[in-house]
């Protein structure tokens, strides 16, 4: 059973609604915060082990950080990303 469909996610008290993958994406940064959640982790759990093109992950993460606004996932250079705490304002 994927935990993932029953987690919403609310951005000022409104529920905010991504797509399959990104939601995947973003709950598997969120289980794994502060850790470096590498391509493989991505392609196993996101892709069913399907190899990924990075840029098509690059661009699924802009849009997750477009959608919920103030998150901070910082890419590592040919490793993965990083979910780490918001620092601004």
């Amino acid at each position: 059973m994927n935990t993932t469909r029953k987690e919403v996610i609310y951005k000022d008290k409104e529920p905010i609604f991504l797509t399959h993958k990104n939601h995947k994406i973003f709950w598997l940064l969120c289980y794994n915060f502060g850790r470096l959640v590498t391509y493989e982790m991505f392609e196993d759990y996101v892709y069913d082990g399907e190899a990924i093109n990075k840029s098509v992950l690059h661009v699924a993460i802009l849009r997750i950080k477009q959608q919920l606004g103030k998150i901070n996932i910082e890419n590592v250079t040919n490793s993965g990303y990083v979910l780490k705490p918001y620092s601004g304002e």
